[in-house]
């Protein structure tokens, strides 16, 4: 029986997805030969979200052969722990962003919208009385582009 266990580079994207919600995506760094092949990630990723950040690239340790943890990839906590928060970074819209491919203050204006409605859902968070924690996350806002640049054509107006 094979006792050695093997490393594995992972990339780590945190993703607004619309359906499913904020979570992590992880990708094998095996499987990415070329520059064409993180091209396709990246469009891959930007097609089915809202907005996408890469954490950072962490090593994880595949099982040995043979044991419990035979082929499943583990990291540690430190590795985990010092990927960065998806908020201290410059997130990237997806195509499934209202406000893809429009002006920068377009971008702002829907990703500070969202976010605003998201801070005020996380306050509906509450513990039952069983000491269960029922949490509210946003997964998206429907709203037209059209409907976003006009905004912010009256806010420039105001102003």
């Amino acid at each position: 029986m094979e006792t050695t266990s093997l490393t594995e580079d992972l990339l780590v994207y945190f993703v607004q997805h619309p359906e499913n919600g904020p979570g992590h995506r992880v990708h094998s760094r095996n499987a990415i030969h070329s520059e064409n092949d993180l091209l396709v990630l990246k469009s891959k990723i930007e097609s089915e979200a809202l907005w996408f950040v890469r954490l950072r690239e962490i090593v994880a340790t595949r099982g040995p052969a043979g044991s419990l943890m035979s082929g499943r990839l583990t990291c540690s906590d430190q590795a985990l722990a010092k990927l960065p928060l998806p908020g201290t970074l410059r997130k990237r819209p997806g195509r499934l962003n209202p406000a893809y491919g429009q002006r920068n203050d377009v971008l702002q204006l829907f990703e500070s919208m969202f976010e605003r409605i998201s801070t005020w859902a996380k306050k509906l968070d509450y513990v039952d009385s069983d000491g269960l924690l029922t949490g509210h996350a946003l997964k998206e806002v429907k709203i037209a582009p059209a409907q976003i640049a006009t905004y912010c054509e009256r806010y420039d107006r105001i102003r």
